[in-house]
């Protein structure tokens, strides 16, 4: 049977010294790469969920039936057609 010295140094001789500034660049260069995975994906998320509130913003005056009209958001259709908004919109008071 063989003893642990002699088992310690025989494993010693088998192995190559250990090159740590080849690990650590390669350690460096996957933690670098995950990184940029992550960057990219939250990129990505950040890019579709500004796409889908922009379509939600240019729809929601379609849905509301404002004709297209950009005070719908805060008027009824029927405040714009004939009403005080329109009257205080053409008035010429000239003061503002």
């Amino acid at each position: 049977m063989i003893g642990y010295e002699d088992y310690i140094k025989k494993i010693k001789d088998d192995q190559a010294p250990a090159d740590f500034a080849s690990l650590r660049q390669t350690i460096g260069r996957k933690l670098t790469e995950r990184q940029r995975a992550r960057k990219r994906g939250a990129l990505a998320g950040v890019l579709a969920l500004f796409v889908l509130c922009l379509a939600a913003y240019f729809t929601y005056p379609l849905m509301q039936g404002g004709n297209g009209q950009l005070m719908s958001y805060v008027f009824d259709q029927q405040e714009l057609s004939d009403g005080p908004v329109i009257n205080y919109v053409f008035s010429d008071t000239g003061t503002f």
